[in-house]
């Protein structure tokens, strides 16, 4: 019955060994396929991540999460990354720090900063991408706006330092550009920012060249001729490297007949910018001065042979084409006389047009001292009229001579050469005082008169009783008595009451 009892209790204990081991197997079998499963959902995430499926690996991680609570700081990461993936940083520093607060894990508190710093860096380029995207839209308002936000994430980068100056440039705003770079330059010392800086000096270099020759043309309109050459020297020292005020005060020196200046600048300009423009410009200036040294040697032959009165001379250099040329102009030319010194003294010659010359002293633009004009027709046979003496404010006034000289046919077919000569004084181009007239016919002396006349009006001769004395038909009085020959003789020189006597080429003009 012992012996009963003991087997009976055996056979408890083998059941209960049995439904031991029965569970611990169960347990085992239970642990492996968990442990199967997670290596499959991480295996499977890490796939996903591979292939860049981040929502899939999102999901595959955090299943993984709740069957490993040994592998929580890694699966953290790999989730974390997964979020990375589709730039969802926020949620990714949720996963690490929550994995942190369970762990404090020191690989983990590194991702947190790692992933922090990725965040930054992809919020630092979204905006430089909109700000970028803006710019090349031509939307710099909203370019420098962008800009802006991002140096407030990342103040040393030189992305929106150059981002801003690039926008201001196109703006036409350097000197804003240049505050920005050099607000950049304080920060990070950049080579590029340098660069930057000798750009944006250049266009506000090149902002004040414009504006410098904005000013010379306006001068050149308001006729203010030394401040447009000096705006334009001006320009030419700022950036010596830049044609156009080269070509601008070349053109100006030309159109102010100063070719040797003109010739000597385009001579100096830089060969690398000599542009086909300059050299034509040059052509042009070395083909004037060759012209105005031919016409300076004319021009200073004629004074001198005006100055003499040497008719045929003047007739001759009047036909000559050089003559025809200058009297063609609109305007009367003007040809002041220098001295050995090239220094322009007080003498000048006026050519009105093809047949009027004057050749004298001038003050003031007016002819003043002693001169002769002369009117003097080339076409003709010697036929020409002048007043040689003394002037004041641009009209005959003083002692001086007229000389008149017709050439007449007779009634035979024969020239006859008329002269008159007058001498005297003219009170503002008006005969005054006492005159002599002498009459000649081929350069002999036929008689003269002398008369008084009273601001061109001859005073009439009057006889014992106080009359004038005029002539048979009572249509004209007598002024003087005729000289022939050294002898007064008893005839009269009559002239009509409407006779006023001045020199012709002014007051018939």
């Amino acid at each position: 019955m012992l012996s009963g009892g003991l087997q009976k209790k055996h056979k408890i204990i083998g059941v209960f060994i049995f439904l031991i081991m029965l569970l611990i197997i169960a347990m085992i079998y239970k642990n492996y396929k968990k442990n199967n499963t997670y290596e499959e959902q991480t295996v499977m995430a890490d796939e996903y991540m591979q292939e860049e499926k981040y929502e899939k690996a999102i999901k595959a991680y955090n299943k993984a999460l709740t069957m490993n609570e040994s592998e929580q700081e890694l699966l953290s990461i790999r989730l974390a990354e997964a979020y990375i993936g589709l730039n969802e940083y926020d949620k990714a520093l949720e996963v690490l720090r929550a994995s942190y607060n369970k762990s404090s894990s020191l690989i983990v508190k590194e991702k947190i900063e790692e992933v922090t710093a990725e965040k930054i860096e992809y919020q630092f380029n979204q905006i430089i991408s909109r700000a970028n995207t803006y710019y090349s839209n031509k939307e710099y308002d909203k370019a420098i706006a962008e800009y802006n936000k991002a140096k407030l994430i990342k103040s040393k980068d030189i992305t929106t330092y150059n981002g801003i100056a690039k926008s201001y440039i196109e703006k036409g705003e350097y000197h804003k550009a240049r505050e920005e770079v050099i607000a950049g330059l304080q920060l990070t010392q950049s080579d590029e920012l340098n660069k930057m800086l000798n750009l944006v000096d250049t266009y506000i270099m090149r902002d004040r060249y414009e504006d410098i020759l904005k000013a010379a043309t306006e001068y050149i309109y308001q006729e203010n001729y030394n401040e447009s050459i000096a705006k334009y020297k001006e320009a030419i020292m700022l950036m010596p490297d830049e044609d156009r005020a080269y070509y601008g005060l070349a053109e100006l020196y030309i159109s102010l007949n100063d070719y040797e200046k003109a010739i000597t600048l385009l001579k100096s300009v830089p060969h690398k910018i000599l542009t086909r423009s300059l050299k034509e410009l040059l052509e042009q200036a070395e083909e004037l001065n060759n012209k105005k040294v031919e016409y300076d040697l004319f021009l200073s032959e004629l004074y001198t042979i005006v100055s003499q009165l040497d008719i045929s001379e003047i007739t001759g250099m009047m036909n000559r084409p050089t003559y025809k040329e200058i009297s063609d102009e609109d305007k009367p030319l003007y040809y002041f006389i220098k001295d050995q010194y090239e220094r322009i003294v007080e003498n000048v010659l006026i050519i009105y047009n093809d047949n009027r010359i004057y050749a004298g002293g001038i003050q003031n633009h007016m002819r003043t001292g002693l001169g002769i004009y002369i009117n003097i027709d080339p076409d003709e046979d010697y036929n020409y009229y002048y007043y040689k003496g003394e002037w004041y404010n641009d009209l005959p006034h003083g002692l001086g001579k007229t000389e008149e000289v017709i050439t007449e046919v007779s009634d035979n077919g024969e020239k006859v050469i008329q002269k008159v000569i007058t001498d005297g004084f003219f009170d503002q181009s008006m005969e005054s005082g006492t005159m002599i007239k002498s009459f000649y016919e081929n350069d002999v002396e036929v008689g003269n008169i002398k008369y008084v006349t009273n601001n061109g009006k001859p005073a009439p001769l009057l006889d014992k009783d106080g009359n004038r004395i005029m002539n048979e038909d009572n249509s004209e009085y007598a002024i003087g008595i005729w000289n022939r020959g050294d002898k007064l003789t008893e005839e009269y020189y009559y002239v009509s009451p409407e006779t006023m006597w001045g020199v012709k080429l002014i007051i018939n003009d």
